[in-house]
Order: structure tokens, then C-alpha cells, then sequence
């Protein structure tokens, strides 16, 4: 994991407390995948971003616990990959798929898409987790 305080303090934010197990099952998938965690210090969002060989970074998928935990697809790298992203999210059903809420952690117009973290979604939260990294890491890898 990246030394960046910011990143650390949310990382460990997510890990724990309600719900922090099922948040370090996902980052584990994600970081031993290659993703790497990066916090932002104004909002409660950590992104997992794919780093191109050129050190491009890519915002592949963010995490946020309010006002549910979700995963969350951000736009600057799915709204490109909408068929890709539906396909992934073909497991879910509709009340699973939370919609943004502007105004509220970060902001809607980011995000392409979202799914509920929870204990009825997380063995298909971490399937689609590993199905992410098998496509971006033989995109950018």
C-alpha cells in the first residue's frame, strides 16, 4: 500500500467499524490484483486506480459508505465501457444498484454506476471485483 497519509487514513477508515471486514476483503482482491488505493482527502471516496505501463493513472473503481456503502464505477473510465460495466453488474438487481445522490458523498455526475456492499451482495461484490481486475490489468498492465 502507498505511504500517502490521506490514503493510509482512509483506508483504515474503511477497514473499520461496521462493515470494515467486507471493505478488506474487497481492497485485498484489488491491491493483490495490482490496483492501487488512493484517498481523497475532501470526500470519503477511496478510488483503486490501474496504472498504464507509461504511469497513466486510471479512476477504475471507487468505494463509499455513505449514505450506503457502495462500489461505485467512476465515470472517466466506464462511460467509455458502458456495455462492459452492465455486463458486470448483470448479477445485481436493480434495488442493489443504488443511484447517486447529488450532494451527498461524492458527487453523481462521477459516477457511471454504483452496486450495494452488504452482506447479501459481497461474494458477488468480490466476483466482480476480480472480473474488473482480469479486464483492466490485461488493458493497462
Amino acid at each position: 500500500m502507498t505511504t500517502n497519509t490521506v490514503t493510509a487514513k482512509t483506508v483504515e477508515s474503511f477497514k473499520s467499524g461496521l462493515g470494515g471486514a467486507r471493505f478488506a476483503q474487497l481492497f485485498a482482491i484489488l491491491e493483490e490484483n495490482g490496483l492501487r488505493p488512493l484517498g481523497k482527502s475532501n470526500t470519503g471516496t477511496l478510488l483503486f486506480q490501474a496504472i498504464d505501463n507509461d504511469g497513466t493513472a486510471h479512476d477504475v473503481l471507487a468505494f463509499r459508505r455513505e449514505p450506503v456503502s457502495v462500489l461505485s464505477f467512476p465515470k472517466s473510465y466506464w462511460l467509455s465501457r458502458k456495455e462492459l460495466r452492465s455486463s458486470l453488474c448483470g448479477a445485481f438487481e436493480p434495488n442493489e444498484q443504488p443511484t447517486a445522490i447529488p450532494g451527498v458523498g461524492s458527487n453523481s455526475n462521477e459516477s457511471a454506476g454504483q452496486v450495494a456492499i452488504n452482506k447479501n451482495t459481497l461474494e458477488r461484490v468480490k466476483e466482480l471485483c476480480v472480473e474488473v481486475c482480469n479486464r483492466v490489468i490485461s488493458t493497462h498492465g
